[in-house]
C-alpha cells in the first residue's frame, strides 16, 4: 500500500481517499474509506482509474454533506 506524505505534524500534505475494506453479499454491501479532508458541503466530484489493470478514468459526484454526517460516526486510531 503506498504510504501518504504528511508534514512534521503527521497531517497529510495533499487530499487522500482511501479504501479500507467491506464486505457484503445477497442484497448488499458495506465498504468503509479514510477521506481527508472532509470535503465541504453540496456535491464534489471524485475521479479513479487504475490504468495497470485496464481500467479507464471514470467519476462520480457525492454529496459532501453525506459525507461529513457519516464521519461523525468515525473512529480515530493512533
Amino acid at each position: 500500500m503506498q504510504q501518504v506524505a504528511k508534514d512534521d505534524d503527521g497531517i497529510p500534505v495533499e487530499p487522500v481517499l482511501r479504501m479500507m475494506g467491506g464486505g457484503g453479499g445477497g442484497s448488499g454491501w458495506r465498504t468503509s474509506a479514510w477521506v481527508f479532508p472532509l470535503p465541504p458541503d453540496g456535491p464534489f466530484d471524485v475521479f479513479v482509474g487504475l490504468e495497470a489493470a485496464g481500467l479507464a478514468e471514470a467519476s462520480a459526484t457525492l454529496e459532501g454533506t453525506a459525507v461529513r454526517a457519516a464521519a461523525e460516526g468515525a473512529r480515530v486510531w493512533s
